[in-house]
């Protein structure tokens, strides 16, 4: 197995347990803020590393007419605002 280096964390066969985990698609600004603070929390605690993951866009949300996400442009500036939640 490969390993995969994601900023300082590196993933693979012989590494510690990471975490990847958020929303699905960013709905909203102000729940991804609250859902990132809180896993920085909850693995810091239990001393893993964690990596925020969430889409700015979704194509298979049940229907063409469903909403998608905000856009690669704001989504974009709501993962970098999420990347270190104060």
């Amino acid at each position: 197995m490969n390993k995969v280096r994601v900023g300082d964390i590196v993933i693979g066969e012989g590494e510690p347990l990471a975490l990847i985990a958020g929303p699905c698609v960013i709905e909203d600004e102000d729940l991804v803020f609250h859902i990132a603070e809180r896993l920085k929390e909850l693995t810091t605690k239990v001393g893993i590393p964690w990596i925020f993951k969430a889409s700015y866009e979704k194509d298979n949300r049940g229907s063409a007419s469903g909403y998608g996400g905000p856009g690669i442009e704001a989504g974009l500036e709501t993962l970098a605002e999420a990347e270190t939640p104060v």
